[in-house]
C-alpha cells in the first residue's frame, strides 16, 4: 500500500475515533469539505454548518453513539468503511 492510502485510511480511523468522543472540531478538521452522504435514506449534509446539524441532531437522541470498525478498504480516491 503506498503512502498516500495509509494516510488516508489513518485520516478514516482518527475520524472515527474523534466522533465517539464528540470532538466535532477535529471531526471536522479531518475534511477538506465536510460533507456526510447516508447511502440509507440519501440524505445529504453538505458543508460545515450542515455536517455540525447533522452531528447535533443525531447525537441528542443518542449520545453515546459510537462506531466500530468492522472492515476498511482503499481503492483509487475512496475508502470504504
Amino acid at each position: 500500500m503506498n503512502d498516500l492510502a495509509e494516510r488516508r485510511l489513518k485520516t478514516v480511523r482518527d475520524h472515527m475515533a474523534l466522533e465517539v468522543v464528540h470532538d466535532w472540531d477535529g471531526v471536522i478538521a479531518t475534511f477538506a469539505h465536510p460533507r456526510y452522504e447516508m447511502y440509507g435514506s440519501g440524505a445529504v449534509f453538505d458543508g460545515e454548518e450542515a455536517v455540525r446539524g447533522y452531528f447535533a441532531a443525531s447525537r441528542t437522541p443518542f449520545p453515546d453513539q459510537g462506531n466500530e470498525i468492522i472492515a476498511i478498504a482503499h481503492t483509487g480516491d475512496t475508502v470504504l468503511v
